[in-house]
């Protein structure tokens, strides 16, 4: 069964095939000869800027950033930067409310623009909520007036 035309036409040992996989084995391997060339030029290139004073990864963070910006507009890019921003400071806020933390128009204008109406504003606390608020007030003050903390 090995004399079939369908196998010869793709037995990699058959002279033309044998060229193309030579020649795809050529340019996978000048490849990654050229990857790992070029990975210890960056590993050079790194170690001198650190040399230099320069914390290396920020470098590359820029870098990233550029081509991020170049793909896809600088003001997208800008956009997700400043709602990361926002999201950063709800995150550390721990304790502020959320008009505390909304210091600027632009801030209120990317929560709008990315959380829906129901998200922006602050829902009135249910009578549930209330009591329960209400019962540890009452006996915060009752532990304060006793001298506890």
């Amino acid at each position: 069964m090995t004399d079939s035309p369908s196998f010869g036409a793709r037995d990699p040992s058959s002279g033309h095939a044998k060229q193309m996989l030579l020649g795809y084995l050529r340019r996978v391997r000048q490849l990654r000869d050229d990857r790992r060339v070029i990975g210890e030029d960056l590993a050079a290139l790194r170690k001198e800027a650190k040399n230099a004073g320069f914390d290396a990864k920020r470098i590359e963070d820029v870098v990233r950033w550029q081509e991020e910006c170049e793909k896809k507009g600088r003001e997208p890019v800008d956009e997700a930067e400043a709602l990361f921003d926002l999201y950063r400071m709800v995150a550390d806020g721990q304790g502020l409310d959320f008009e505390e933390i909304m210091d600027d128009a632009r801030d209120r204008a990317l929560v709008k623009m990315f959380a829906g109406e129901d998200q922006t504003a602050p829902k009135p606390a249910t009578a549930k909520v209330r009591a329960a608020n209400d019962a540890m007030i009452a006996s915060q003050i009752d532990r304060m007036t006793r001298g506890g903390r």
